[in-house]
């Protein structure tokens, strides 16, 4: 065997050594005609029979240029600067080449120029890299994200997430404008791509930095895709409209409007095929708001919302879903422009669900918890979203902004919930029924003014902003408790009724000490005040009796006052940024009832740092220390019994301090422009100080009453790690990703102390061909593994793996067929769950255009081919092992017309 292992290794290296003996490099020099080195030009090499790119260099300040490692063949060698031609020359590359290259300068007044030479693939500009789409094919009607995934640098994954030299991208523009808000999948997926000229990408600063010109530090990895010239007015989009059997349905449509001063965009859809139309911001706000998803600090289970926190999700029940959104930006003159959008979301969700929890109690015992449930919930939301801006002149400008969003929802809900103890001994149940109707209403209205003076750097910026949020909700419960062999009914309504109220204001001085140095000071007021009250009614006999034991009601006031000191340093390839705030906060809290009034005061300091390092282009580093409050929330304070649902009990805790955390992270960035690869890394290490933990007891009833301690300290390590780069003599891109958690923490189990370390990682390898014009194909695979281990109770550590792989696969022919299919399996192991599981997921698709111009295809699709979407997911906390079960949408096919308009230049 070890022999085996050598023979595979001097393979290897033979098979490395004959791919760098067929290398060759090409280096040069770029000069204008009066023989001075031009700084920064762009240097690309062309594939000769094709004209796709295959890499790309810039000149150093002597002009000089090399690009290593090229397979020997002919290709075109292209340069260019800007105000000067593009150089363009056939070579035959059988050996190092060194050439010379004089860029002749254009020698019309630069207001009166327009190059039409051929399209250079990639271009630098400052920090921004610059993609001409006609160097990168793609097939017919293809969508913005076809066209990123051709891109050297860029990934797609297959959640349609997207990646720019290593880096999560989190805001995709349109000329510029924002485009539906912050979601850049939006655009992506629903903008064309012919109708692109660039794709650029860049770290937006601030728009503050911005505008005062003192770089602050923040940075957002961006995309704008700039529109060709002939495809800024006009109409365009795509409307397409399917049926299939059981009686499945799925329409969607966008529809753009594009001139000089207007961009006006429409989207929508409607199936019942589990396709959502809304993102996971849009979930909390259906449900009530994020404080009613977490309420009683209690962390969020993706498993257990029942709605996929990624978009679509074939395995949580059966959704019909509809929405409807406009997007419009408006510019008035050079001075003023208007953003709109508004978006309305529907979702009927049925489902019908078993789950199976183990419970960790002390020194090796446990309990089961079974819950079968059948729900169905109906969730209407409209949120509309403006912003104004307005130059008053060059040195000030003032921006407006309102959110508002209604949220209509009912839930219809029956459940069996027993608890057992080992051997299946049964120790309570509860059946229950209820129906929820919740209804919310909320806006923000905010302010900006930015002044710049006459000293450069000198600046004054003040922010002021106010909110309002309605919750009303009405519930009737029907309750029948078992416990042992005592039985009680209940039947319940009970009433919420929360207003709350917040403002903030913020005013921040900067002042130049020098080139290169800042001092600015900042000062912060915020304020929320809450009104908040639940009652709740007996129901006997048909008679509405008031439950004062559990009703409740209280009176909130929470103010916080920030102020401090900011030293920065502005460098070339660095910036540096050192503050210190002090704050003091404020709670008053009124309970109306026999608890006592609760006054709390919090004061702390509040320093950061924030180091911003560029090596050189594309290799920077980021390194970050912030320093955080946060302090417990009412419903944590508030000393007031919560027994709604009988076998969950919560108790709040007036005693509780605030969570003082220190928060260090760690950002590397590299990319590589000769060979295209990119490393992207991040760490990040919080220390938490009087954790706020819930300390769950069991009763001997197995009753679970939870009460939110805090806890001496708390360490959280996470990070992530990304690799991609091509694999040439293999025509294949490959891509590294990694992430993971370690989490040492106190947890109660049952009332006992148990030092808790867990480990979280998963790792996930793709490879995908690099030319996809006519077949594009990508295979990978991700492992996860997780490690819990108690310091008490050893009988509950865990150890299991999970796997997943998965194959993506399309096939264009002649730009008139196009075959596209892509296979997930799943591997859960038998670990604490009992028997292991596993399963495969098919989705396949065939579509042909059907006229000449491109704008009517038809497509036959199928979903679940072999008919194995079990609807299985889960998961392992430190305290519990969950399994749960849905009944889930399962194998159907569908036929569909799409049809694609296309009008510009009117």
């Amino acid at each position: 065997m070890r022999h085996q292992h050598l023979h595979y290794t001097l393979l290897l290296m033979l098979c490395s050594c004959l791919v760098t003996a067929q290398s060759v490099s090409i280096r040069g020099l770029v000069q204008d005609t009066l023989e001075t080195p031009l700084a920064g030009a762009s240097v690309v090499l062309l594939n000769a029979k094709d004209s796709l790119l295959e890499k790309f260099a810039l000149t150093e300040g002597d002009g000089r240029f090399e690009i290593p490692r090229i397979g020997k063949g002919q290709y075109i060698v292209q340069a260019s600067f800007l105000g000067y031609k593009t150089f363009s020359q056939l070579v035959d590359l059988t050996q190092d080449e060194d050439l010379t290259i004089q860029l002749e300068a254009v020698v019309q007044d630069i207001d009166e120029v327009t190059i039409d030479a051929e399209r250079i693939p990639i271009q630098i500009d400052g920090d921004t890299i610059k993609y001409n789409t006609e160097a990168f094919q793609t097939r017919p009607n293809a969508s913005v994200e076809e066209l990123l995934k051709k891109l050297p640098g860029v990934e797609v994954d297959r959640d349609g997430s997207i990646r720019a030299q290593g880096e999560e991208v989190s805001k995709v523009l349109v000329d510029g404008k924002e485009f539906f808000g912050d979601d850049p999948q939006i655009a992506t997926k629903n903008l064309p791509a012919d109708i692109v000229d660039q794709v650029q990408v860049f770290d937006e600063q601030s728009e503050t930095a911005q505008f005062t010109g003192v770089d602050d530090g923040e940075r957002e990895k961006t995309i704008n895709l700039s529109l060709k010239e002939g495809k800024k007015q006009g109409a365009f989009g795509n409307i397409e409209a399917g049926y299939g059997s059981d009686s499945r349905y799925s329409g969607k449509a966008n529809i753009n409007r594009f001139s000089k001063k207007m961009q006006w965009s429409t989207i929508g859809r409607l199936n019942n095929v589990n396709e959502q139309g809304f993102t996971i911001q849009d979930y909390f706000n259906l449900m009530g708001g994020m404080s009613a998803v977490m309420s009683g600090g209690m962390t969020i289970d993706p498993a257990e919302l029942g709605i996929s926190l990624n978009g679509d999700d074939r395995r949580q029940g059966f959704l019909t879903t509809g929405s409807i959104g406009s997007n419009l930006n408006y510019d008035f003159n050079k001075k003023t422009d208007l953003s709109l959008n508004y978006f309305y979301n529907y979702f009927d969700r049925e489902e019908d669900r078993i789950l199976s929890r183990t419970s960790f109690l002390e020194e090796g015992a446990s309990f089961d918890t079974r819950d079968q449930s059948s729900e169905q919930t109906l969730n209407k939301n409209h949120r509309l979203n403006t912003r104004f801006r307005h130059e008053f002149d060059s040195t000030q400008n003032i921006q407006l902004r309102l959110n508002m969003g209604f949220n209509d929802r009912t839930l219809d809900r029956t459940s069996l919930q027993e608890t057992f103890l080992e051997k299946n001994l049964l120790q309570n149940s509860a059946e229950q029924s209820n129906n929820t109707q919740n209804q919310n209403f909320d806006f923000t209205l905010s302010g900006l003014y930015r002044k710049r003076f006459k000293k450069k750097g000198r600046s004054f910026v003040t922010n002021l902003r106010l909110g309002n949020r309605l919750n009303d909700g009405e519930a009737i419960i029907n309750t029948t408790s078992q416990f042992l062999d005592v039985s009680e009914d209940l039947i319940q309504e009970q009433l919420i009724d929360n207003e709350r109220w917040n403002y903030e204001g913020r005013l921040t001085y900067t002042e130049p000490l020098s080139k290169s140095s800042y001092l600015s000071f900042n000062y912060r007021r915020s304020n929320y005040e809450e009104d908040a009250s639940k009652d709740f009614f007996d129901i006997v006999a048909e008679q509405t009796i008031p439950n004062t034991l559990l009703s409740n009601r209280f009176i909130s006031d929470y103010t916080i006052d920030r102020g401090g000191a900011a030293l920065q340093w502005n460098k070339k390839k660095m910036q540096l940024r050192l503050s210190l705030d002090a704050q003091v906060a404020q709670l008053q809290g009124d309970f109306l009832a026999e608890a006592p009034l609760l006054r709390r005061t919090f004061r702390n300091w509040l320093p950061s740092l924030n180091w911003n390092i560029e090596f050189r282009d594309g290799k920077s580093m980021n390194i970050r220390y912030l320093t955080d409050l946060r302090e417990p929330s009412m419903r944590q304070l508030q000393p007031v019994v919560d027994n709604s649902n009988p076998l969950l009990i919560y108790e709040g805790n007036p005693a509780l301090k605030p969570t003082y955390n220190h928060n260090i992270s760690i950002q590397n960035m590299w990319f590589d422009q000769f060979s295209f690869t990119s490393v992207f890394a991040y760490f990040n290490l919080t220390y938490a100080k009087d954790q706020i933990t819930n300390a769950r007891v069991i009763n001997d009833n197995l009753q679970q009453v939870i009460q939110p301690v805090n806890v001496d300290d708390n360490i959280l390590v996470n990070g992530q790690f990304s690799f991609s780069t091509p694999i040439r003599p293999i025509k294949t891109n490959m891509s590294i990703r990694a992430n993971g958690n370690y989490n040492n923490g106190i947890l109660f189990v049952n009332g006992i102390e148990n030092d808790v370390d867990q480990v979280n990682t998963n790792v996930t390898l793709a490879l995908s061909n690099r030319k996809q014009e006519v077949l594009g194909l990508e295979i990978g695979s991700t492992i996860g593994y997780t490690d819990t281990k108690y310091s008490i109770s050893t009988a509950f550590d865990q150890q299991f793996i999970n796997q997943s792989y998965f194959a993506d696969l399309s096939l264009n022919i002649k730009n008139k067929w196009m075959i596209e299919s892509d296979i997930s399996h799943t591997v859960y192991p038998a670990v604490s769950f009992g028997a292991a599981q596993e399963f495969t997921l098919w989705q396949a698709s065939i579509s042909r255009t059907l006229t000449k111009d491109e704008s009517l295809s038809i497509a036959i699709k199928a979903f679940d081919l072999l008919n194995q979407n079990v609807g299985l997911n889960r998961i392992a906390q430190a305290n519990f092992v969950q399994e749960e079960q849905v009944q889930s949408i399962g194998r159907y096919f569908m036929l569909s017309l799409k049809y694609r308009l296309r009008r510009f230049g009117s």
